[in-house]
């Protein structure tokens, strides 16, 4: 992800590119993985201040940072290896206290998150970058909320009410 990629203003994210297998980073896999994702202002606020951040590293590293546009970069500015990041990503975890994980994993919970959520699949499907709202669905239906309950309590009012009565004239 690059600074380019953010608009502030708006509060979005534009997914634009992707890391490949071995480092290399290029176009998503996908027409539908060239997306654009709302940031919530808090979001918006952690960003700006790391912007901040970095810019006054830039200031005191002077032509010893090599500004690479990246928003998450080495504190010389270089673009993070994949090893060097997957290391870096499981010392985080470690330090809270979170058993070790993918970076997928990130990406699996955040939509199981928004799906138990009520958040409607086709809006996980567009903000995960998924080829279909189907293949959400079928990804992450266990995590839809009360699924269970509501089929559970709609047979049991056809047992006791019997079947919806069709009005007769109508």
């Amino acid at each position: 992800m690059k600074w380019e990629d953010i608009d502030f203003q708006a509060g979005a994210l534009s997914v634009r590119r992707q890391l490949h297998d071995g480092g290399a980073v290029g176009p998503p896999k996908s027409e539908r993985g060239l997306r654009t994702i709302a940031l919530s202002a808090e979001i918006v606020t952690l960003l700006r201040q790391h912007h901040a951040r970095q810019a006054e590293r830039r200031l005191a590293l002077g032509p010893r940072y090599q500004d690479g546009g990246w928003v998450f970069a080495t504190r010389y500015g270089a673009s993070y290896k994949p090893t060097a990041a997957v290391k870096h990503f499981g010392k985080v975890l470690e330090r809270a206290g979170l058993p070790p994980m993918r970076w997928h994993d990130l990406r699996h919970t955040a939509c199981s998150l928004l799906v138990a959520a009520g958040v409607p699949i086709p809006v996980v499907a567009q903000r995960a970058g998924h080829a279909s709202a189907a293949f959400t669905m079928a990804t992450y239906a266990h995590a839809v909320p009360g699924g269970q309950d509501a089929a559970v309590q709609a047979t049991a009012s056809l047992f006791h009410e019997g079947p919806p009565k069709k009005n007769v004239g109508q």
